[in-house]
């Protein structure tokens, strides 16, 4: 069964209002001169003419100077990082680009389990690493499945180690990818396909065993996975949906350690047009009273919820959250506390009053979108989600880049966060050194 939204209802956005949707390509400039403004003087982009800011910016670019920064919340410290990128202008072309190296510095930033003997397990390409020191170093590789070559499993999967101390690993079958988009129809390719498979270790990795698909169809990203109380595991699957192309969600349920998987009874579908646009990404956790709730990436302006109260077979009630959010998907887990904690990419940047839109023709998406990927905000809930601590932003990169963010618990209260889109960046923070400081819980 479908379980579908009437469009016609959007989410709060204050900055929408008479906004004008840009290109992609406009949004990246726009968000490059607001770096020059912040780096070079201070100053509020806002109160910096264009040419005084285009002036600096291709004085720095033509001495090489650096042009990026980013700021992480003092309070935390940096454990991986991307190198910072600079601007350049490629030989005979006129469009400035970003260049990064790959360095490999910030690989192995997630997802983690912790092994019966303590220490961590993360997975590569058909590998799996080891870290005895809360990640900062790895042991050699050891191979997944030996002589694979198709449906083998890959990096950026979602990982868990079951009560029974089985480890479950899902992933997207890279070999399965096709993808193309038809403007002229606003449509995916019929073929469209990534499959989603699922693999198991019973020997904490050493061997691993019943591999199988899940999914087969689109599924553009894995975001989470849970073991509720009763011993289940849920898999929310972004599956593509036609007629018009849009994403919905789909929960896969497993009652015996991952080696068999059932699909929800309904698809959690929002309406759209376009290929990013729809319900998609959830992150995932189980409430108190034994309801799961999703928090699900839209371009709506904030994050909507879908609850099921018979552990994922079944999603009834969907509504929009409080919680304003730009289109990015959220990370969301229960610490030992009992705290839910959140990292998002916010509406909007904190040093602005509106963020530039895109979208708006179904092609991107039905309607213009805030792409803010700019600030990485985390915020606390000692009440299940109700309420919230006031956000603060945790990391700022001043072009683009930070999102796509992963949380683990590496001990009781002190929390590894990690960046998974273009810069990737993995740092640790004391729960206690941002929920001690914050004033009292509100809406966000």
């Amino acid at each position: 069964m479908m379980r579908s939204h009437n469009n016609s209802r959007r989410g709060r956005d204050a900055t929408t209002s008479n906004t004008v949707s840009c290109s992609p390509d406009e949004v990246l400039h726009w968000a490059w001169t607001e770096a020059c403004a912040m780096l070079y003087c201070g100053e509020d982009p806002n109160d910096v003419s264009k040419d005084e800011l285009q002036r600096r910016f291709y004085r720095d670019l033509y001495e090489n100077k650096p042009n990026l920064m980013v700021y992480v919340d003092p309070r935390c410290r940096v454990v991986k990082m991307d190198p910072l990128g600079q601007f350049i202008k490629p030989e005979g072309k006129t469009a400035i680009e970003l260049k990064y190296e790959a360095t490999g510095e910030a690989d192995k930033i997630g997802q983690f389990v912790r092994l019966g003997d303590g220490s961590l397990l993360t997975v590569g390409e058909n590998e799996t690493f080891t870290s005895r020191d809360g990640g900062v170093t790895w042991s050699a590789p050891r191979r997944m499945c030996p002589g694979t070559t198709k449906n083998k499993p890959g990096a950026g999967g979602l990982l868990i180690r079951t009560r029974r101390g089985h480890l479950v690993y899902a992933y997207l079958d890279t070999s399965t990818f096709r993808w193309s988009w038809d403007e002229a129809r606003r449509e995916a390719a019929d073929d469209a396909r990534l499959d989603v498979w699922v693999i198991r270790s019973e020997d904490e990795g050493r061997t691993w065993q019943d591999k199988q698909r899940v999914f087969a169809g689109y599924c553009g990203a894995l975001r989470d996975m849970i073991e509720t109380t009763d011993g289940n595991l849920v898999l929310p699957v972004t599956r593509l949906l036609r007629n018009p192309s849009r994403h919905g969600i789909c929960a896969y349920v497993s009652t015996d350690d991952g080696k068999n998987w059932v699909p929800s009874a309904d698809i959690i579908d929002l309406g759209g047009h376009g290929h990013h646009d729809g319900a998609c990404e959830p992150t995932i956790v189980q409430l108190r009273d034994g309801h799961l709730w999703m928090l699900i990436r839209t371009t709506l302006g904030q994050f909507w919820s879908a609850f099921s109260s018979d552990g994922g077979r079944t999603w009834p009630i969907m509504r929009p959250s409080a919680i304003e959010a730009s289109s990015a998907p959220g990370a969301m887990i229960r610490l030992a506390s009992g705290r839910l904690v959140l990292a998002w990419n916010r509406l909007c940047s904190t040093q602005r009053t509106s963020y530039p839109r895109f979208g708006g023709d179904g092609q991107i998406a039905l309607r213009p979108f805030s792409g803010h990927r700019q600030e990485l905000s985390i915020a606390f809930s000692e009440d299940d989600g109700a309420t919230w601590s006031p956000p603060q932003v945790i990391i700022r990169k001043q072009d683009y880049g930070i999102a796509y963010p992963y949380l683990f618990e590496l001990e009781p209260g002190r929390i590894w966060l990690s960046t998974q889109y273009c810069y990737k960046m993995a740092l640790t923070f004391a729960e206690r050194d941002f929920v001690e400081h914050t004033s009292s819980a509100r809406d966000i």
